[in-house]
This record gives C-alpha cells, structure tokens and sequence, in this order.
C-alpha cells in the first residue's frame, strides 16, 4: 500500500513543498525531467541527485522511504544499462541513476499535492474525460485493494495459498481472479450511478481551487529553469 502512504503524505503533511502552488510544482517538475533526460554525463546526473536528496529532508518528507521507492525503476533499466557497458561504461552508470532521478521526482511531487489538486492543473490541458477516468482509476484502486486484502485473508482462514494444498490453492486463486474481475465491473457501474445521482454531467469538478501564483515562486522557477539547462549540458 505504497500508493496510500504516499496519498497520506500528500494530504497530512505540513512541509515547505506543501503550500508552494501546484502550478509552479507540475511546471518544476517537468523542468527537472527534461533535464535529468537529457543529461548525458556523471557530473550532471550527480548534481541533480544531490538536489534531490537535498529537496527531500528541505521538504521534511520521509528521507529513506521514499528514496527506496526510487530505487525501483533502476532495476527495468538495468538490462539498457548492460547495453551500454561496453561502448560507454560511463553511460552505463547514467541510465540507472537517471532512471531513479526521475522518479525521485515525481515522488515528491506526488508526496506534496494531493491528487485532486494535480487533477485540477492537469484538466486545462487534457480532455475532461480522460482526467475523469484518472481520478475514477485512482479511488477505485484503494477499493479494490481493500476486497483483495479481504478475499486473501479468507483464503488464508481455509488453508490456501500453502504448498501443503497446492491444487486446492490454484483453484482458489482462479475463483478469486474470477470474482475480483466481477466485482471490478459492479463497482464501476456502482460509482457511475453514484457520481451520476449527484449530478455527474461528464465533468468532475474540483472543489478546491489551486492556490494562486506568487511572484516569487514563478522567479523560482525560472532561476531553476536556467540552473537545470545549464547543468544539463555539463560534461
């Protein structure tokens, strides 16, 4: 239940990152991605590393949680990274860090906007309905992470999931997959008629209007717009 951590860090913490506007947020965050991308040498992606690690105990978020979580998406990149070993050792080392960058990234902008908040910056650039489908994805998974810790637990209670009832334990497992498919269709058509009861018209709204651009937040982000380009092209 990573995801709900991280829902919990974003709506309970009171960090610096946490009252900066979520505009100026999604805009730095895309400029540390595109910088990190494009970075080709240590030196860069060292830097930016270190920005990050700095950015995280500046932003009072929880140091080795989340840098663990970061930590994942170097092992997908792994099998680039071995590509590389021979013409670029160099290279080789960039792309796992880079990949871990990158998500370090959106880490802590996930950890310090709460997701309707990013729904509502996102919905002046993509289709209403797409952003609906995003906000309805994302409540339905905590749902039916729930009726899974439920259905695992009964299996449990009844001996399955153990090598000692191994056929009795696939059977088990196809029903539950059977059920979870069943229910995933039922609860969607439950929240339709929810949403559409309280007046759903194709568009969810976001209650909480993001909070206004401060000057000095928008010079922020331009001094690191500046600082991430030049840091890009060292090396």
């Amino acid at each position: 239940m990573k995801l709900a951590y991280i829902d919990l860090l974003a709506t309970s913490g009171q960090g610096r990152l946490h009252s900066i506007s979520t505009t100026i947020k999604i805009s730095a965050g895309v400029v540390l991605l595109v910088g990190i991308i494009i970075s080709q040498s240590l030196l860069s992606i060292g830097i930016f590393g270190l920005f990050l690690l700095l950015l995280l105990f500046w932003a009072s978020l929880p140091f080795a949680r989340l840098l663990s979580m970061a930590t994942y998406p170097t092992f997908f990149s792994l099998p680039f990274a071995l590509a590389q070993l021979q013409t670029s050792p160099a290279l080789a080392v960039v792309v796992p860090l880079r990949a871990a960058s990158s998500a370090l990234v959106l880490l802590i902008l996930i950890s310090t906007t709460p997701y309707p908040l990013l729904l509502a910056v996102i919905s002046r650039v993509l289709p209403a309905f797409l952003v609906d489908a995003i906000f309805l994805t994302y409540r339905m998974f905590f749902l039916l992470v729930g009726t899974l810790d439920r259905l695992l637990l009964s299996m449990r209670l009844r001996g399955a999931l153990s090598w000692r009832n191994c056929w009795f334990s696939i059977r088990a497992t196809v029903s539950v997959l059977g059920l979870m498919f069943v229910q995933t269709i039922s609860m969607g058509e439950r929240l339709h008629q929810a949403y559409t009861l309280r007046g759903y018209k194709g568009q969810i709204v976001c209650a909480e209007r993001p909070k206004k651009l401060i000057l000095r937040e928008c010079l922020g982000l331009a001094v690191l717009s500046g600082l991430t380009m030049g840091v890009s092209l060292l090396g």
